[in-house]
Parts: structure tokens; C-alpha cells; sequence
């Protein structure tokens, strides 16, 4: 007589992307007194791109590149 299967195949736990959970990225941000607030656009993939790779050349990641440049736009402003 053959052996019965006594567990059931369960499938592997997925893997974490490389995404931070927003939870704890929620969690990391409390401390600055500051709340934040989701952006959502779309630009053109070409665009993307490139706004990308000048934050990555630049040591920064693209959240800090769009609050320097928007720095930037308001000192520029100022002079006019």
C-alpha cells in the first residue's frame, strides 16, 4: 500500500519586492513633525528616464531631485 499524503502543498511565501512597506516608511517619517502628502502624475516615460537617472548620477533619489528643482524654480522666481 502506498504512503497518503498527510499535508497540503502550500505554496512558497511571495518574495518582497523592493518596494519599502509604506507602513514602515510611515513609521520612519513620524519623527519629522511634518505630514506627508501623496503625489500622483504621469509623465512621459522618456521623461521619466532621464529625471531618474540625473537623481541616481547625482546621489539622490527622485523625491529629493523634485524638491531641490521646485527650490530651485522659487529662487529663480524671486529674482524676476
Amino acid at each position: 500500500m502506498s504512503e497518503a499524503k498527510t499535508r497540503a502543498a502550500v505554496p512558497p511565501p511571495k518574495k518582497k519586492g523592493f518596494l519599502p512597506d509604506t507602513k514602515a516608511a510611515e513609521a520612519a517619517n513620524n519623527m519629522k513633525g511634518e505630514k506627508l502628502a501623496p503625489m500622483t502624475f504621469n509623465m512621459p516615460r522618456d521623461w521619466h528616464t532621464e529625471f531618474k537617472t540625473t537623481a541616481v548620477l547625482n546621489g539622490m533619489n527622485m523625491k529629493e531631485l523634485l524638491v531641490a528643482s521646485f527650490a530651485a524654480w522659487k529662487r529663480e522666481q524671486e529674482k524676476k
